[in-house]
């Protein structure tokens, strides 16, 4: 009979034990690829107004782990185009090697080329002289406005990037007057929770700006009176009657535009001698924000260090420059 002793059984099945159950195939799991490709990287190509948008792009890969921020030193260089690349090939090796060696290395390198006193100057006055929907910027909308501040703050600004209420105020200095019962340090007192609002209230603050802006527009112009009217043309007629001969009044400026005209060329003439960041007999009147005036200065700020906190009274290197001034 089948399976006895006598039966060849199965010669498929030498055990006896019936067809064997064959285990599924290994399932493959799902991964997220780690790797970021070189080309993702920025490029820099030495320009200064487009630094902190390179560094800014840069950091944000740093900032996912150590590892990466090691291998960002020292890829990141390749990434460098027209005079950043022929700047860094022509430093010498171990100036290389120490900059690609971390990367605080590698920012600490760059900013002592390129972030001098000159650059944090023309990006001071960028900051300074923003505006919303300015000339390049005509369709923004006010989220992208004040992320602008926010990146130039936190360069031009970095001991206070972990005071949020500082931080908030500064930037909202120069928003539109017609946003401030909405955007205050009242109701916005971190960063979090000013680019919150800002992303719900986009289309509102617009259509507050576009109707200050066409007020602004349809303000009638000044009317003069009749009598200074009668002034001006009585001046002009005098003038053309005598043939050949100029008015005393037309040829001279007016002792208030005198005035102005003098002040002007003084205060440029005492600006060129101050050091402006500079060095001075082999001392260097670095910017040093440390120091805030109130008011702040309205101009090109501190005639010492060039900070834009203070002016030049305050200024922690006045008694040091006095002195050397003076002697």
């Amino acid at each position: 009979p089948p399976g006895g002793p006598d039966d060849p059984g199965d010669p498929h099945d030498p055990d006896g034990q019936g067809p064997r159950r064959r285990s599924p195939p290994h399932a493959e799991r799902w991964q997220v690829n780690h790797k970021i490709p070189l080309s993702s990287l920025p490029e820099w190509n030495g320009e200064g107004k487009t630094l902190i948008d390179y560094l800014t792009d840069l950091t944000s890969y740093s900032d996912l782990d150590e590892m990466m921020k090691s291998d960002i030193a020292q890829i990141a260089p390749t990434r460098f185009t027209l005079a950043t690349k022929d700047w860094f090939t022509t430093l010498p090796f171990e100036a290389r090697r120490v900059a690609t060696s971390s990367f605080d290395e590698f920012i600490l390198c760059l900013r002592e080329h390129f972030m001098d006193a000159h650059w944090i100057d023309k990006r001071t006055i960028e900051y300074e002289e923003m505006r919303f929907r300015q000339p390049g910027h005509a369709r923004e909308l006010p989220l992208q406005f004040i992320q602008r501040h926010l990146k130039y703050s936190r360069f031009l600004f970095s001991e206070n990037d972990e005071n949020d209420v500082g931080m908030v105020h500064r930037v909202l200095r120069a928003q539109p007057a017609c946003w401030a019962i909405h955007l205050n340090t009242e109701s916005c007192r971190t960063v979090v929770e000013l680019l919150r609002k800002l992303k719900v209230m986009n289309e509102g603050l617009i259509a507050d700006w576009e109707r200050s802006e066409s007020a602004k527009h349809s303000r009638p112009s000044t009317v003069h009176d009749s009598s200074s009217s009668r002034r001006f043309y009585s001046r002009k007629s005098s003038v053309h009657n005598v043939e050949g001969e100029t008015s005393e009044e037309s040829r001279s400026p007016s002792p208030t535009q005198d005035a102005y005209a003098v002040d002007s060329r003084r205060r440029s003439e005492t600006r060129d001698k101050w050091p402006r960041g500079g060095t001075w007999e082999g001392y260097t009147f670095k910017r040093d924000d440390s120091k805030e005036s109130n008011p702040p200065p309205r101009d090109q700020g501190c005639w010492i260090c060039t900070s834009p906190r203070h002016v030049h009274q305050d200024c922690p290197h006045h008694q040091r420059w006095e002195a050397m001034r003076t002697s």
